[in-house]
């Protein structure tokens, strides 16, 4: 009998113990209204509402949002009205019923999502979404009634349209992605979500065509953001970096445009695209020579016309980039070169010029880049009176006071104008670069330092890859398959019946089934 009662002494004593040594439930992450206050703090802007469903203090509720964040008509009309007005809610004996009612649609508002979880309502609320919480039931109903002020689509600023679609990419990230989807209607369009910056959350969307995009290159995009772990991801050169191959180059490697029709027509050829939310523009991988020369607006127009435009902005930027370095050359160290009529012309032009060539050269190339940074700066309202000031009264008082000689301003002239040809601005900063490298090494070695720097210029482009495409493709890839089809020259498009192979696409057919 004793030894009975001791067995079953020790049992109630292992009972307790196996009690006590089960693991308690962590309060601090159930979702209730003081958890929440202690995550979000005290910002004069997130607003707490309480709410008494059919004036019964038993049954309260709290109405969580962001000032300024939401659409306050809206959420008025929709949520708050319901939940004080509906017959079937004045019927209800607790909150559990509502709770039901609510999932069964007694809201009038569509986007709204049931959770349980702190961290998502905390998201949600700093998202900009509105929160209705059961803080008895630890449940929460999330709604997307947003009604923060944004800009309004409109015709692009940086990339001029004469012949085409005027909307424009603005900073909303959902304006964007509706923008696109109106633009491409298949079952097979798709746009990832992902969030990015550990402080900022900024919404991103990678955007593809399931059937086309080859998944390797899909997957590099992936990972290669997933990479990024920074704060703040509102930035075009956070972007830029993560998807870039070659951090120490300074071509452009990712196409950034303010276009949605060029970001489409780019998305349809097999190329992956990426939205930021707050970013007024659209990404494009991986990028290559020929899209950097090319014009959405080359598609609006004849194919002879578009042929002739491009060549010309080919042959622009060989002047933008070897003129200075060339006039350098011939003219300090082969004036042989240069006929005799115009050699004497160059030496009456320059009598009393104090500084040498080279040094002039650079200097109004200088010069001109001061200019230019000086008109993106200022006001848009006196920009035009800074280039005329620059080039008119400045240029004119350098040639009169000697400083420098009329030759190097009608060359600098051209250089600049030639310049203003290339259609993105990345890639003539990627020429304002190089220009200087050129005319440096031209000033030390002359004619072999121009033909040595013009071999590490087509070395280095030669060279570089985008997301394993080589950036000099198609002239340099795949048995120049495609180089007749769309680079230097258009060719009409009913002949233009497959995708790019560089870009190994899982349809290749652009044109039929």
């Amino acid at each position: 009998m004793k030894l009975n009662i001791i067995k079953r002494v020790k049992k109630k004593e292992e009972t307790v113990n196996k009690v006590s040594k089960a693991p308690s439930i962590d309060t601090s992450t159930l979702l209730n209204i003081e958890n929440l206050k202690n995550l979000l703090g005290s910002s004069e802007d997130i607003k707490y509402r309480d709410i008494l469903i059919n004036n019964n203090t038993a049954m309260p509720v709290s109405f969580i949002y962001i000032d300024g964040l939401i659409n306050q008509s809206d959420v008025s009309n929709y949520i708050i009205k319901p939940l004080i007005q509906d017959k079937k809610i004045g019927e209800v004996q607790n909150l559990d019923e509502v709770i039901k009612l609510i999932q069964d649609g007694v809201l009038y508002y569509i986007d709204q999502i049931m959770t349980n979880n702190l961290q998502k309502v905390v998201d949600a609320i700093t998202a900009g979404s509105s929160v209705l919480l059961f803080s008895q039931q630890n449940t929460a109903f999330i709604f997307g009634a947003f009604g923060f002020e944004k800009r309004s689509i409109i015709e692009p600023s940086v990339e001029n349209v004469t012949k085409g679609p005027k909307d424009s990419f603005v900073e909303n990230y959902r304006t964007n992605t509706a923008t696109i989807r109106r633009k491409i209607k298949t079952k097979d369009f798709v746009i990832e979500n992902i969030i990015l910056g550990k402080q900022s959350h900024t919404s991103t969307g990678i955007v593809y065509i399931k059937s086309i995009t080859n998944e390797n290159l899909l997957q590099q995009v992936r990972d290669r953001l997933g990479l990024i772990n920074t704060d703040k991801a509102f930035t075009t050169s956070i972007i830029e970096d993560a998807l870039a191959d070659d951090l120490v180059c300074n071509f452009p490697q990712v196409l950034s445009t303010e276009r949605p029709d060029k970001f489409c027509a780019d998305i349809l050829e097999g190329r992956v695209g990426i939205i930021v939310d707050g970013i007024p523009f659209g990404f494009i991988v991986p990028g290559t020579l020929v899209q950097f020369m090319q014009s959405t607006e080359d598609y609006s127009h004849k194919t002879m016309v578009t042929s002739l435009v491009r060549i010309i902005r080919v042959v622009s930027v060989i002047i933008s980039l070897v003129l200075p370095a060339f006039y350098i050359c011939i003219a300090t160290f082969n004036p042989e070169m240069i006929p005799t009529q115009l050699a004497v012309f160059l030496a009456k032009s320059r009598e009393g010029v104090t500084f040498p060539i080279a040094i002039e050269t650079i200097g109004m190339l200088f010069a001109f880049e001061i200019l230019f940074e000086a008109g993106l700066r200022v006001p848009k309202t006196i920009g035009q009176a800074v280039s005329i000031v620059g080039t008119l009264v400045v240029g004119q008082a350098a040639v009169e006071a000697k400083l420098v000689s009329p030759a190097i301003v009608v060359i600098v002239a051209m250089t600049a104008i030639s310049s203003f040809t290339i259609p993105n601005q990345d890639f003539t900063n990627v020429i304002r670069i190089w220009r200087f490298v050129f005319a440096l090494i031209s000033t030390i070695l002359g004619l072999l330092g121009l033909v040595l720097a013009i071999i590490i210029f087509m070395f280095k482009l030669c060279k570089l890859e985008s997301f394993g495409v080589a950036y000099m493709s198609p002239f340099v890839s795949n048995d120049g398959n495609d180089i007749i089809y769309d680079t230097i020259l258009k060719i009409p498009p009913k002949f233009n019946k497959t995708r790019p192979t560089s870009l190994n696409t899982k349809n290749v057919k652009r044109q039929g089934d």
